[in-house]
């Protein structure tokens, strides 16, 4: 955790929440003692939960609907099993957003994959990044080099694209994977649209349950829903009353 002391002598601190790179729980207390905080997107379970008075949640997935019954590590093998075994006969384009893009770069390290992994300049510029903090990702390649046209014409090789991409999905000369954390299928990380086209659950955002045990973990008394990203808020302040026993609002 960091601390910084603010002019009004309040103090600042950010706690790790294990979503991605750069992302904190960030507490704010007062002179007086008073302790509020903020979530932020935030994986379960985490070694580092803040301890608060107040909290302001991610309600992101607020609904009792949103509960994964899987693991994260079986979705991660799912994924691993669906490139590992594709890219044997053929390319296999994998797409993500930053945070899942590096996680996914770092089991494929992990799970000693052979093939030629490709990425645009903006993509190895930030794994780069990721790397040089810590996060263990193998040899990649730039796509539009001699070695990554050379593996473009072999065949068999892995392609993972971000954010900013302009390549497109579903191409039809190999595998398709999407990585989303929003999950159709909450009893099976792997959606599956075709024989060539799939979406795996990769996620390190906790989920109904796991927002819930966050909350209680914080020992928050006072609980307001952040609801900027969903829909969600209104039913996650209903249920964190009912079920906690806090004051919550959305």
């Amino acid at each position: 955790a960091q601390s910084f002391v603010g002019p009004t002598g309040t103090t600042i601190t950010l706690h790790d929440s294990g979503h991605m790179l750069g992302s904190a729980q960030v507490v704010v207390e007062q002179e007086d003692g008073y302790r509020a905080g903020y979530s932020g997107d935030f994986a379960w379970p985490i070694s580092d939960v803040i301890q608060v008075d107040e909290l302001v949640v991610d309600s992101t997935y607020g609904s009792p609907e949103s509960v994964r019954l899987y693991s994260q590590q079986q979705a991660e093998e799912a994924f691993l099993e669906r490139v590992l075994t594709n890219v044997r006969v053929g390319p296999v384009y994998v797409r993500a957003y930053r945070g899942t893009l590096q996680r996914a770069l770092a089991a494929l390290t992990e799970a000693g994959c052979r093939f030629p992994i490709l990425l645009s300049g903006p993509q190895l510029k930030e794994a780069a990044v990721y790397r040089r903090l810590g996060f263990a990702i193998g040899e990649l390649i730039a796509a539009d080099s001699d070695e990554g046209r050379a593996a473009k014409d072999a065949g068999r090789y892995v392609m993972v694209e971000g954010r900013g991409d302009r390549q497109p999905m579903n191409r039809a000369d190999g595998y398709n994977i999407k990585l989303s954390a929003f999950y159709a299928n909450p009893k099976e990380p792997v959606t599956h649209f075709s024989e060539r086209d799939c979406e795996v659950a990769l996620s390190n955002h906790a989920d109904f349950v796991g927002t819930l045990d966050y909350v209680a973990a914080t020992g928050a008394k006072v609980v307001r829903t952040d609801n900027v990203r969903g829909p969600h808020g209104l039913v996650l302040a209903f249920e964190l009353s009912r079920r906690l026993g806090v004051t919550a609002i959305e």
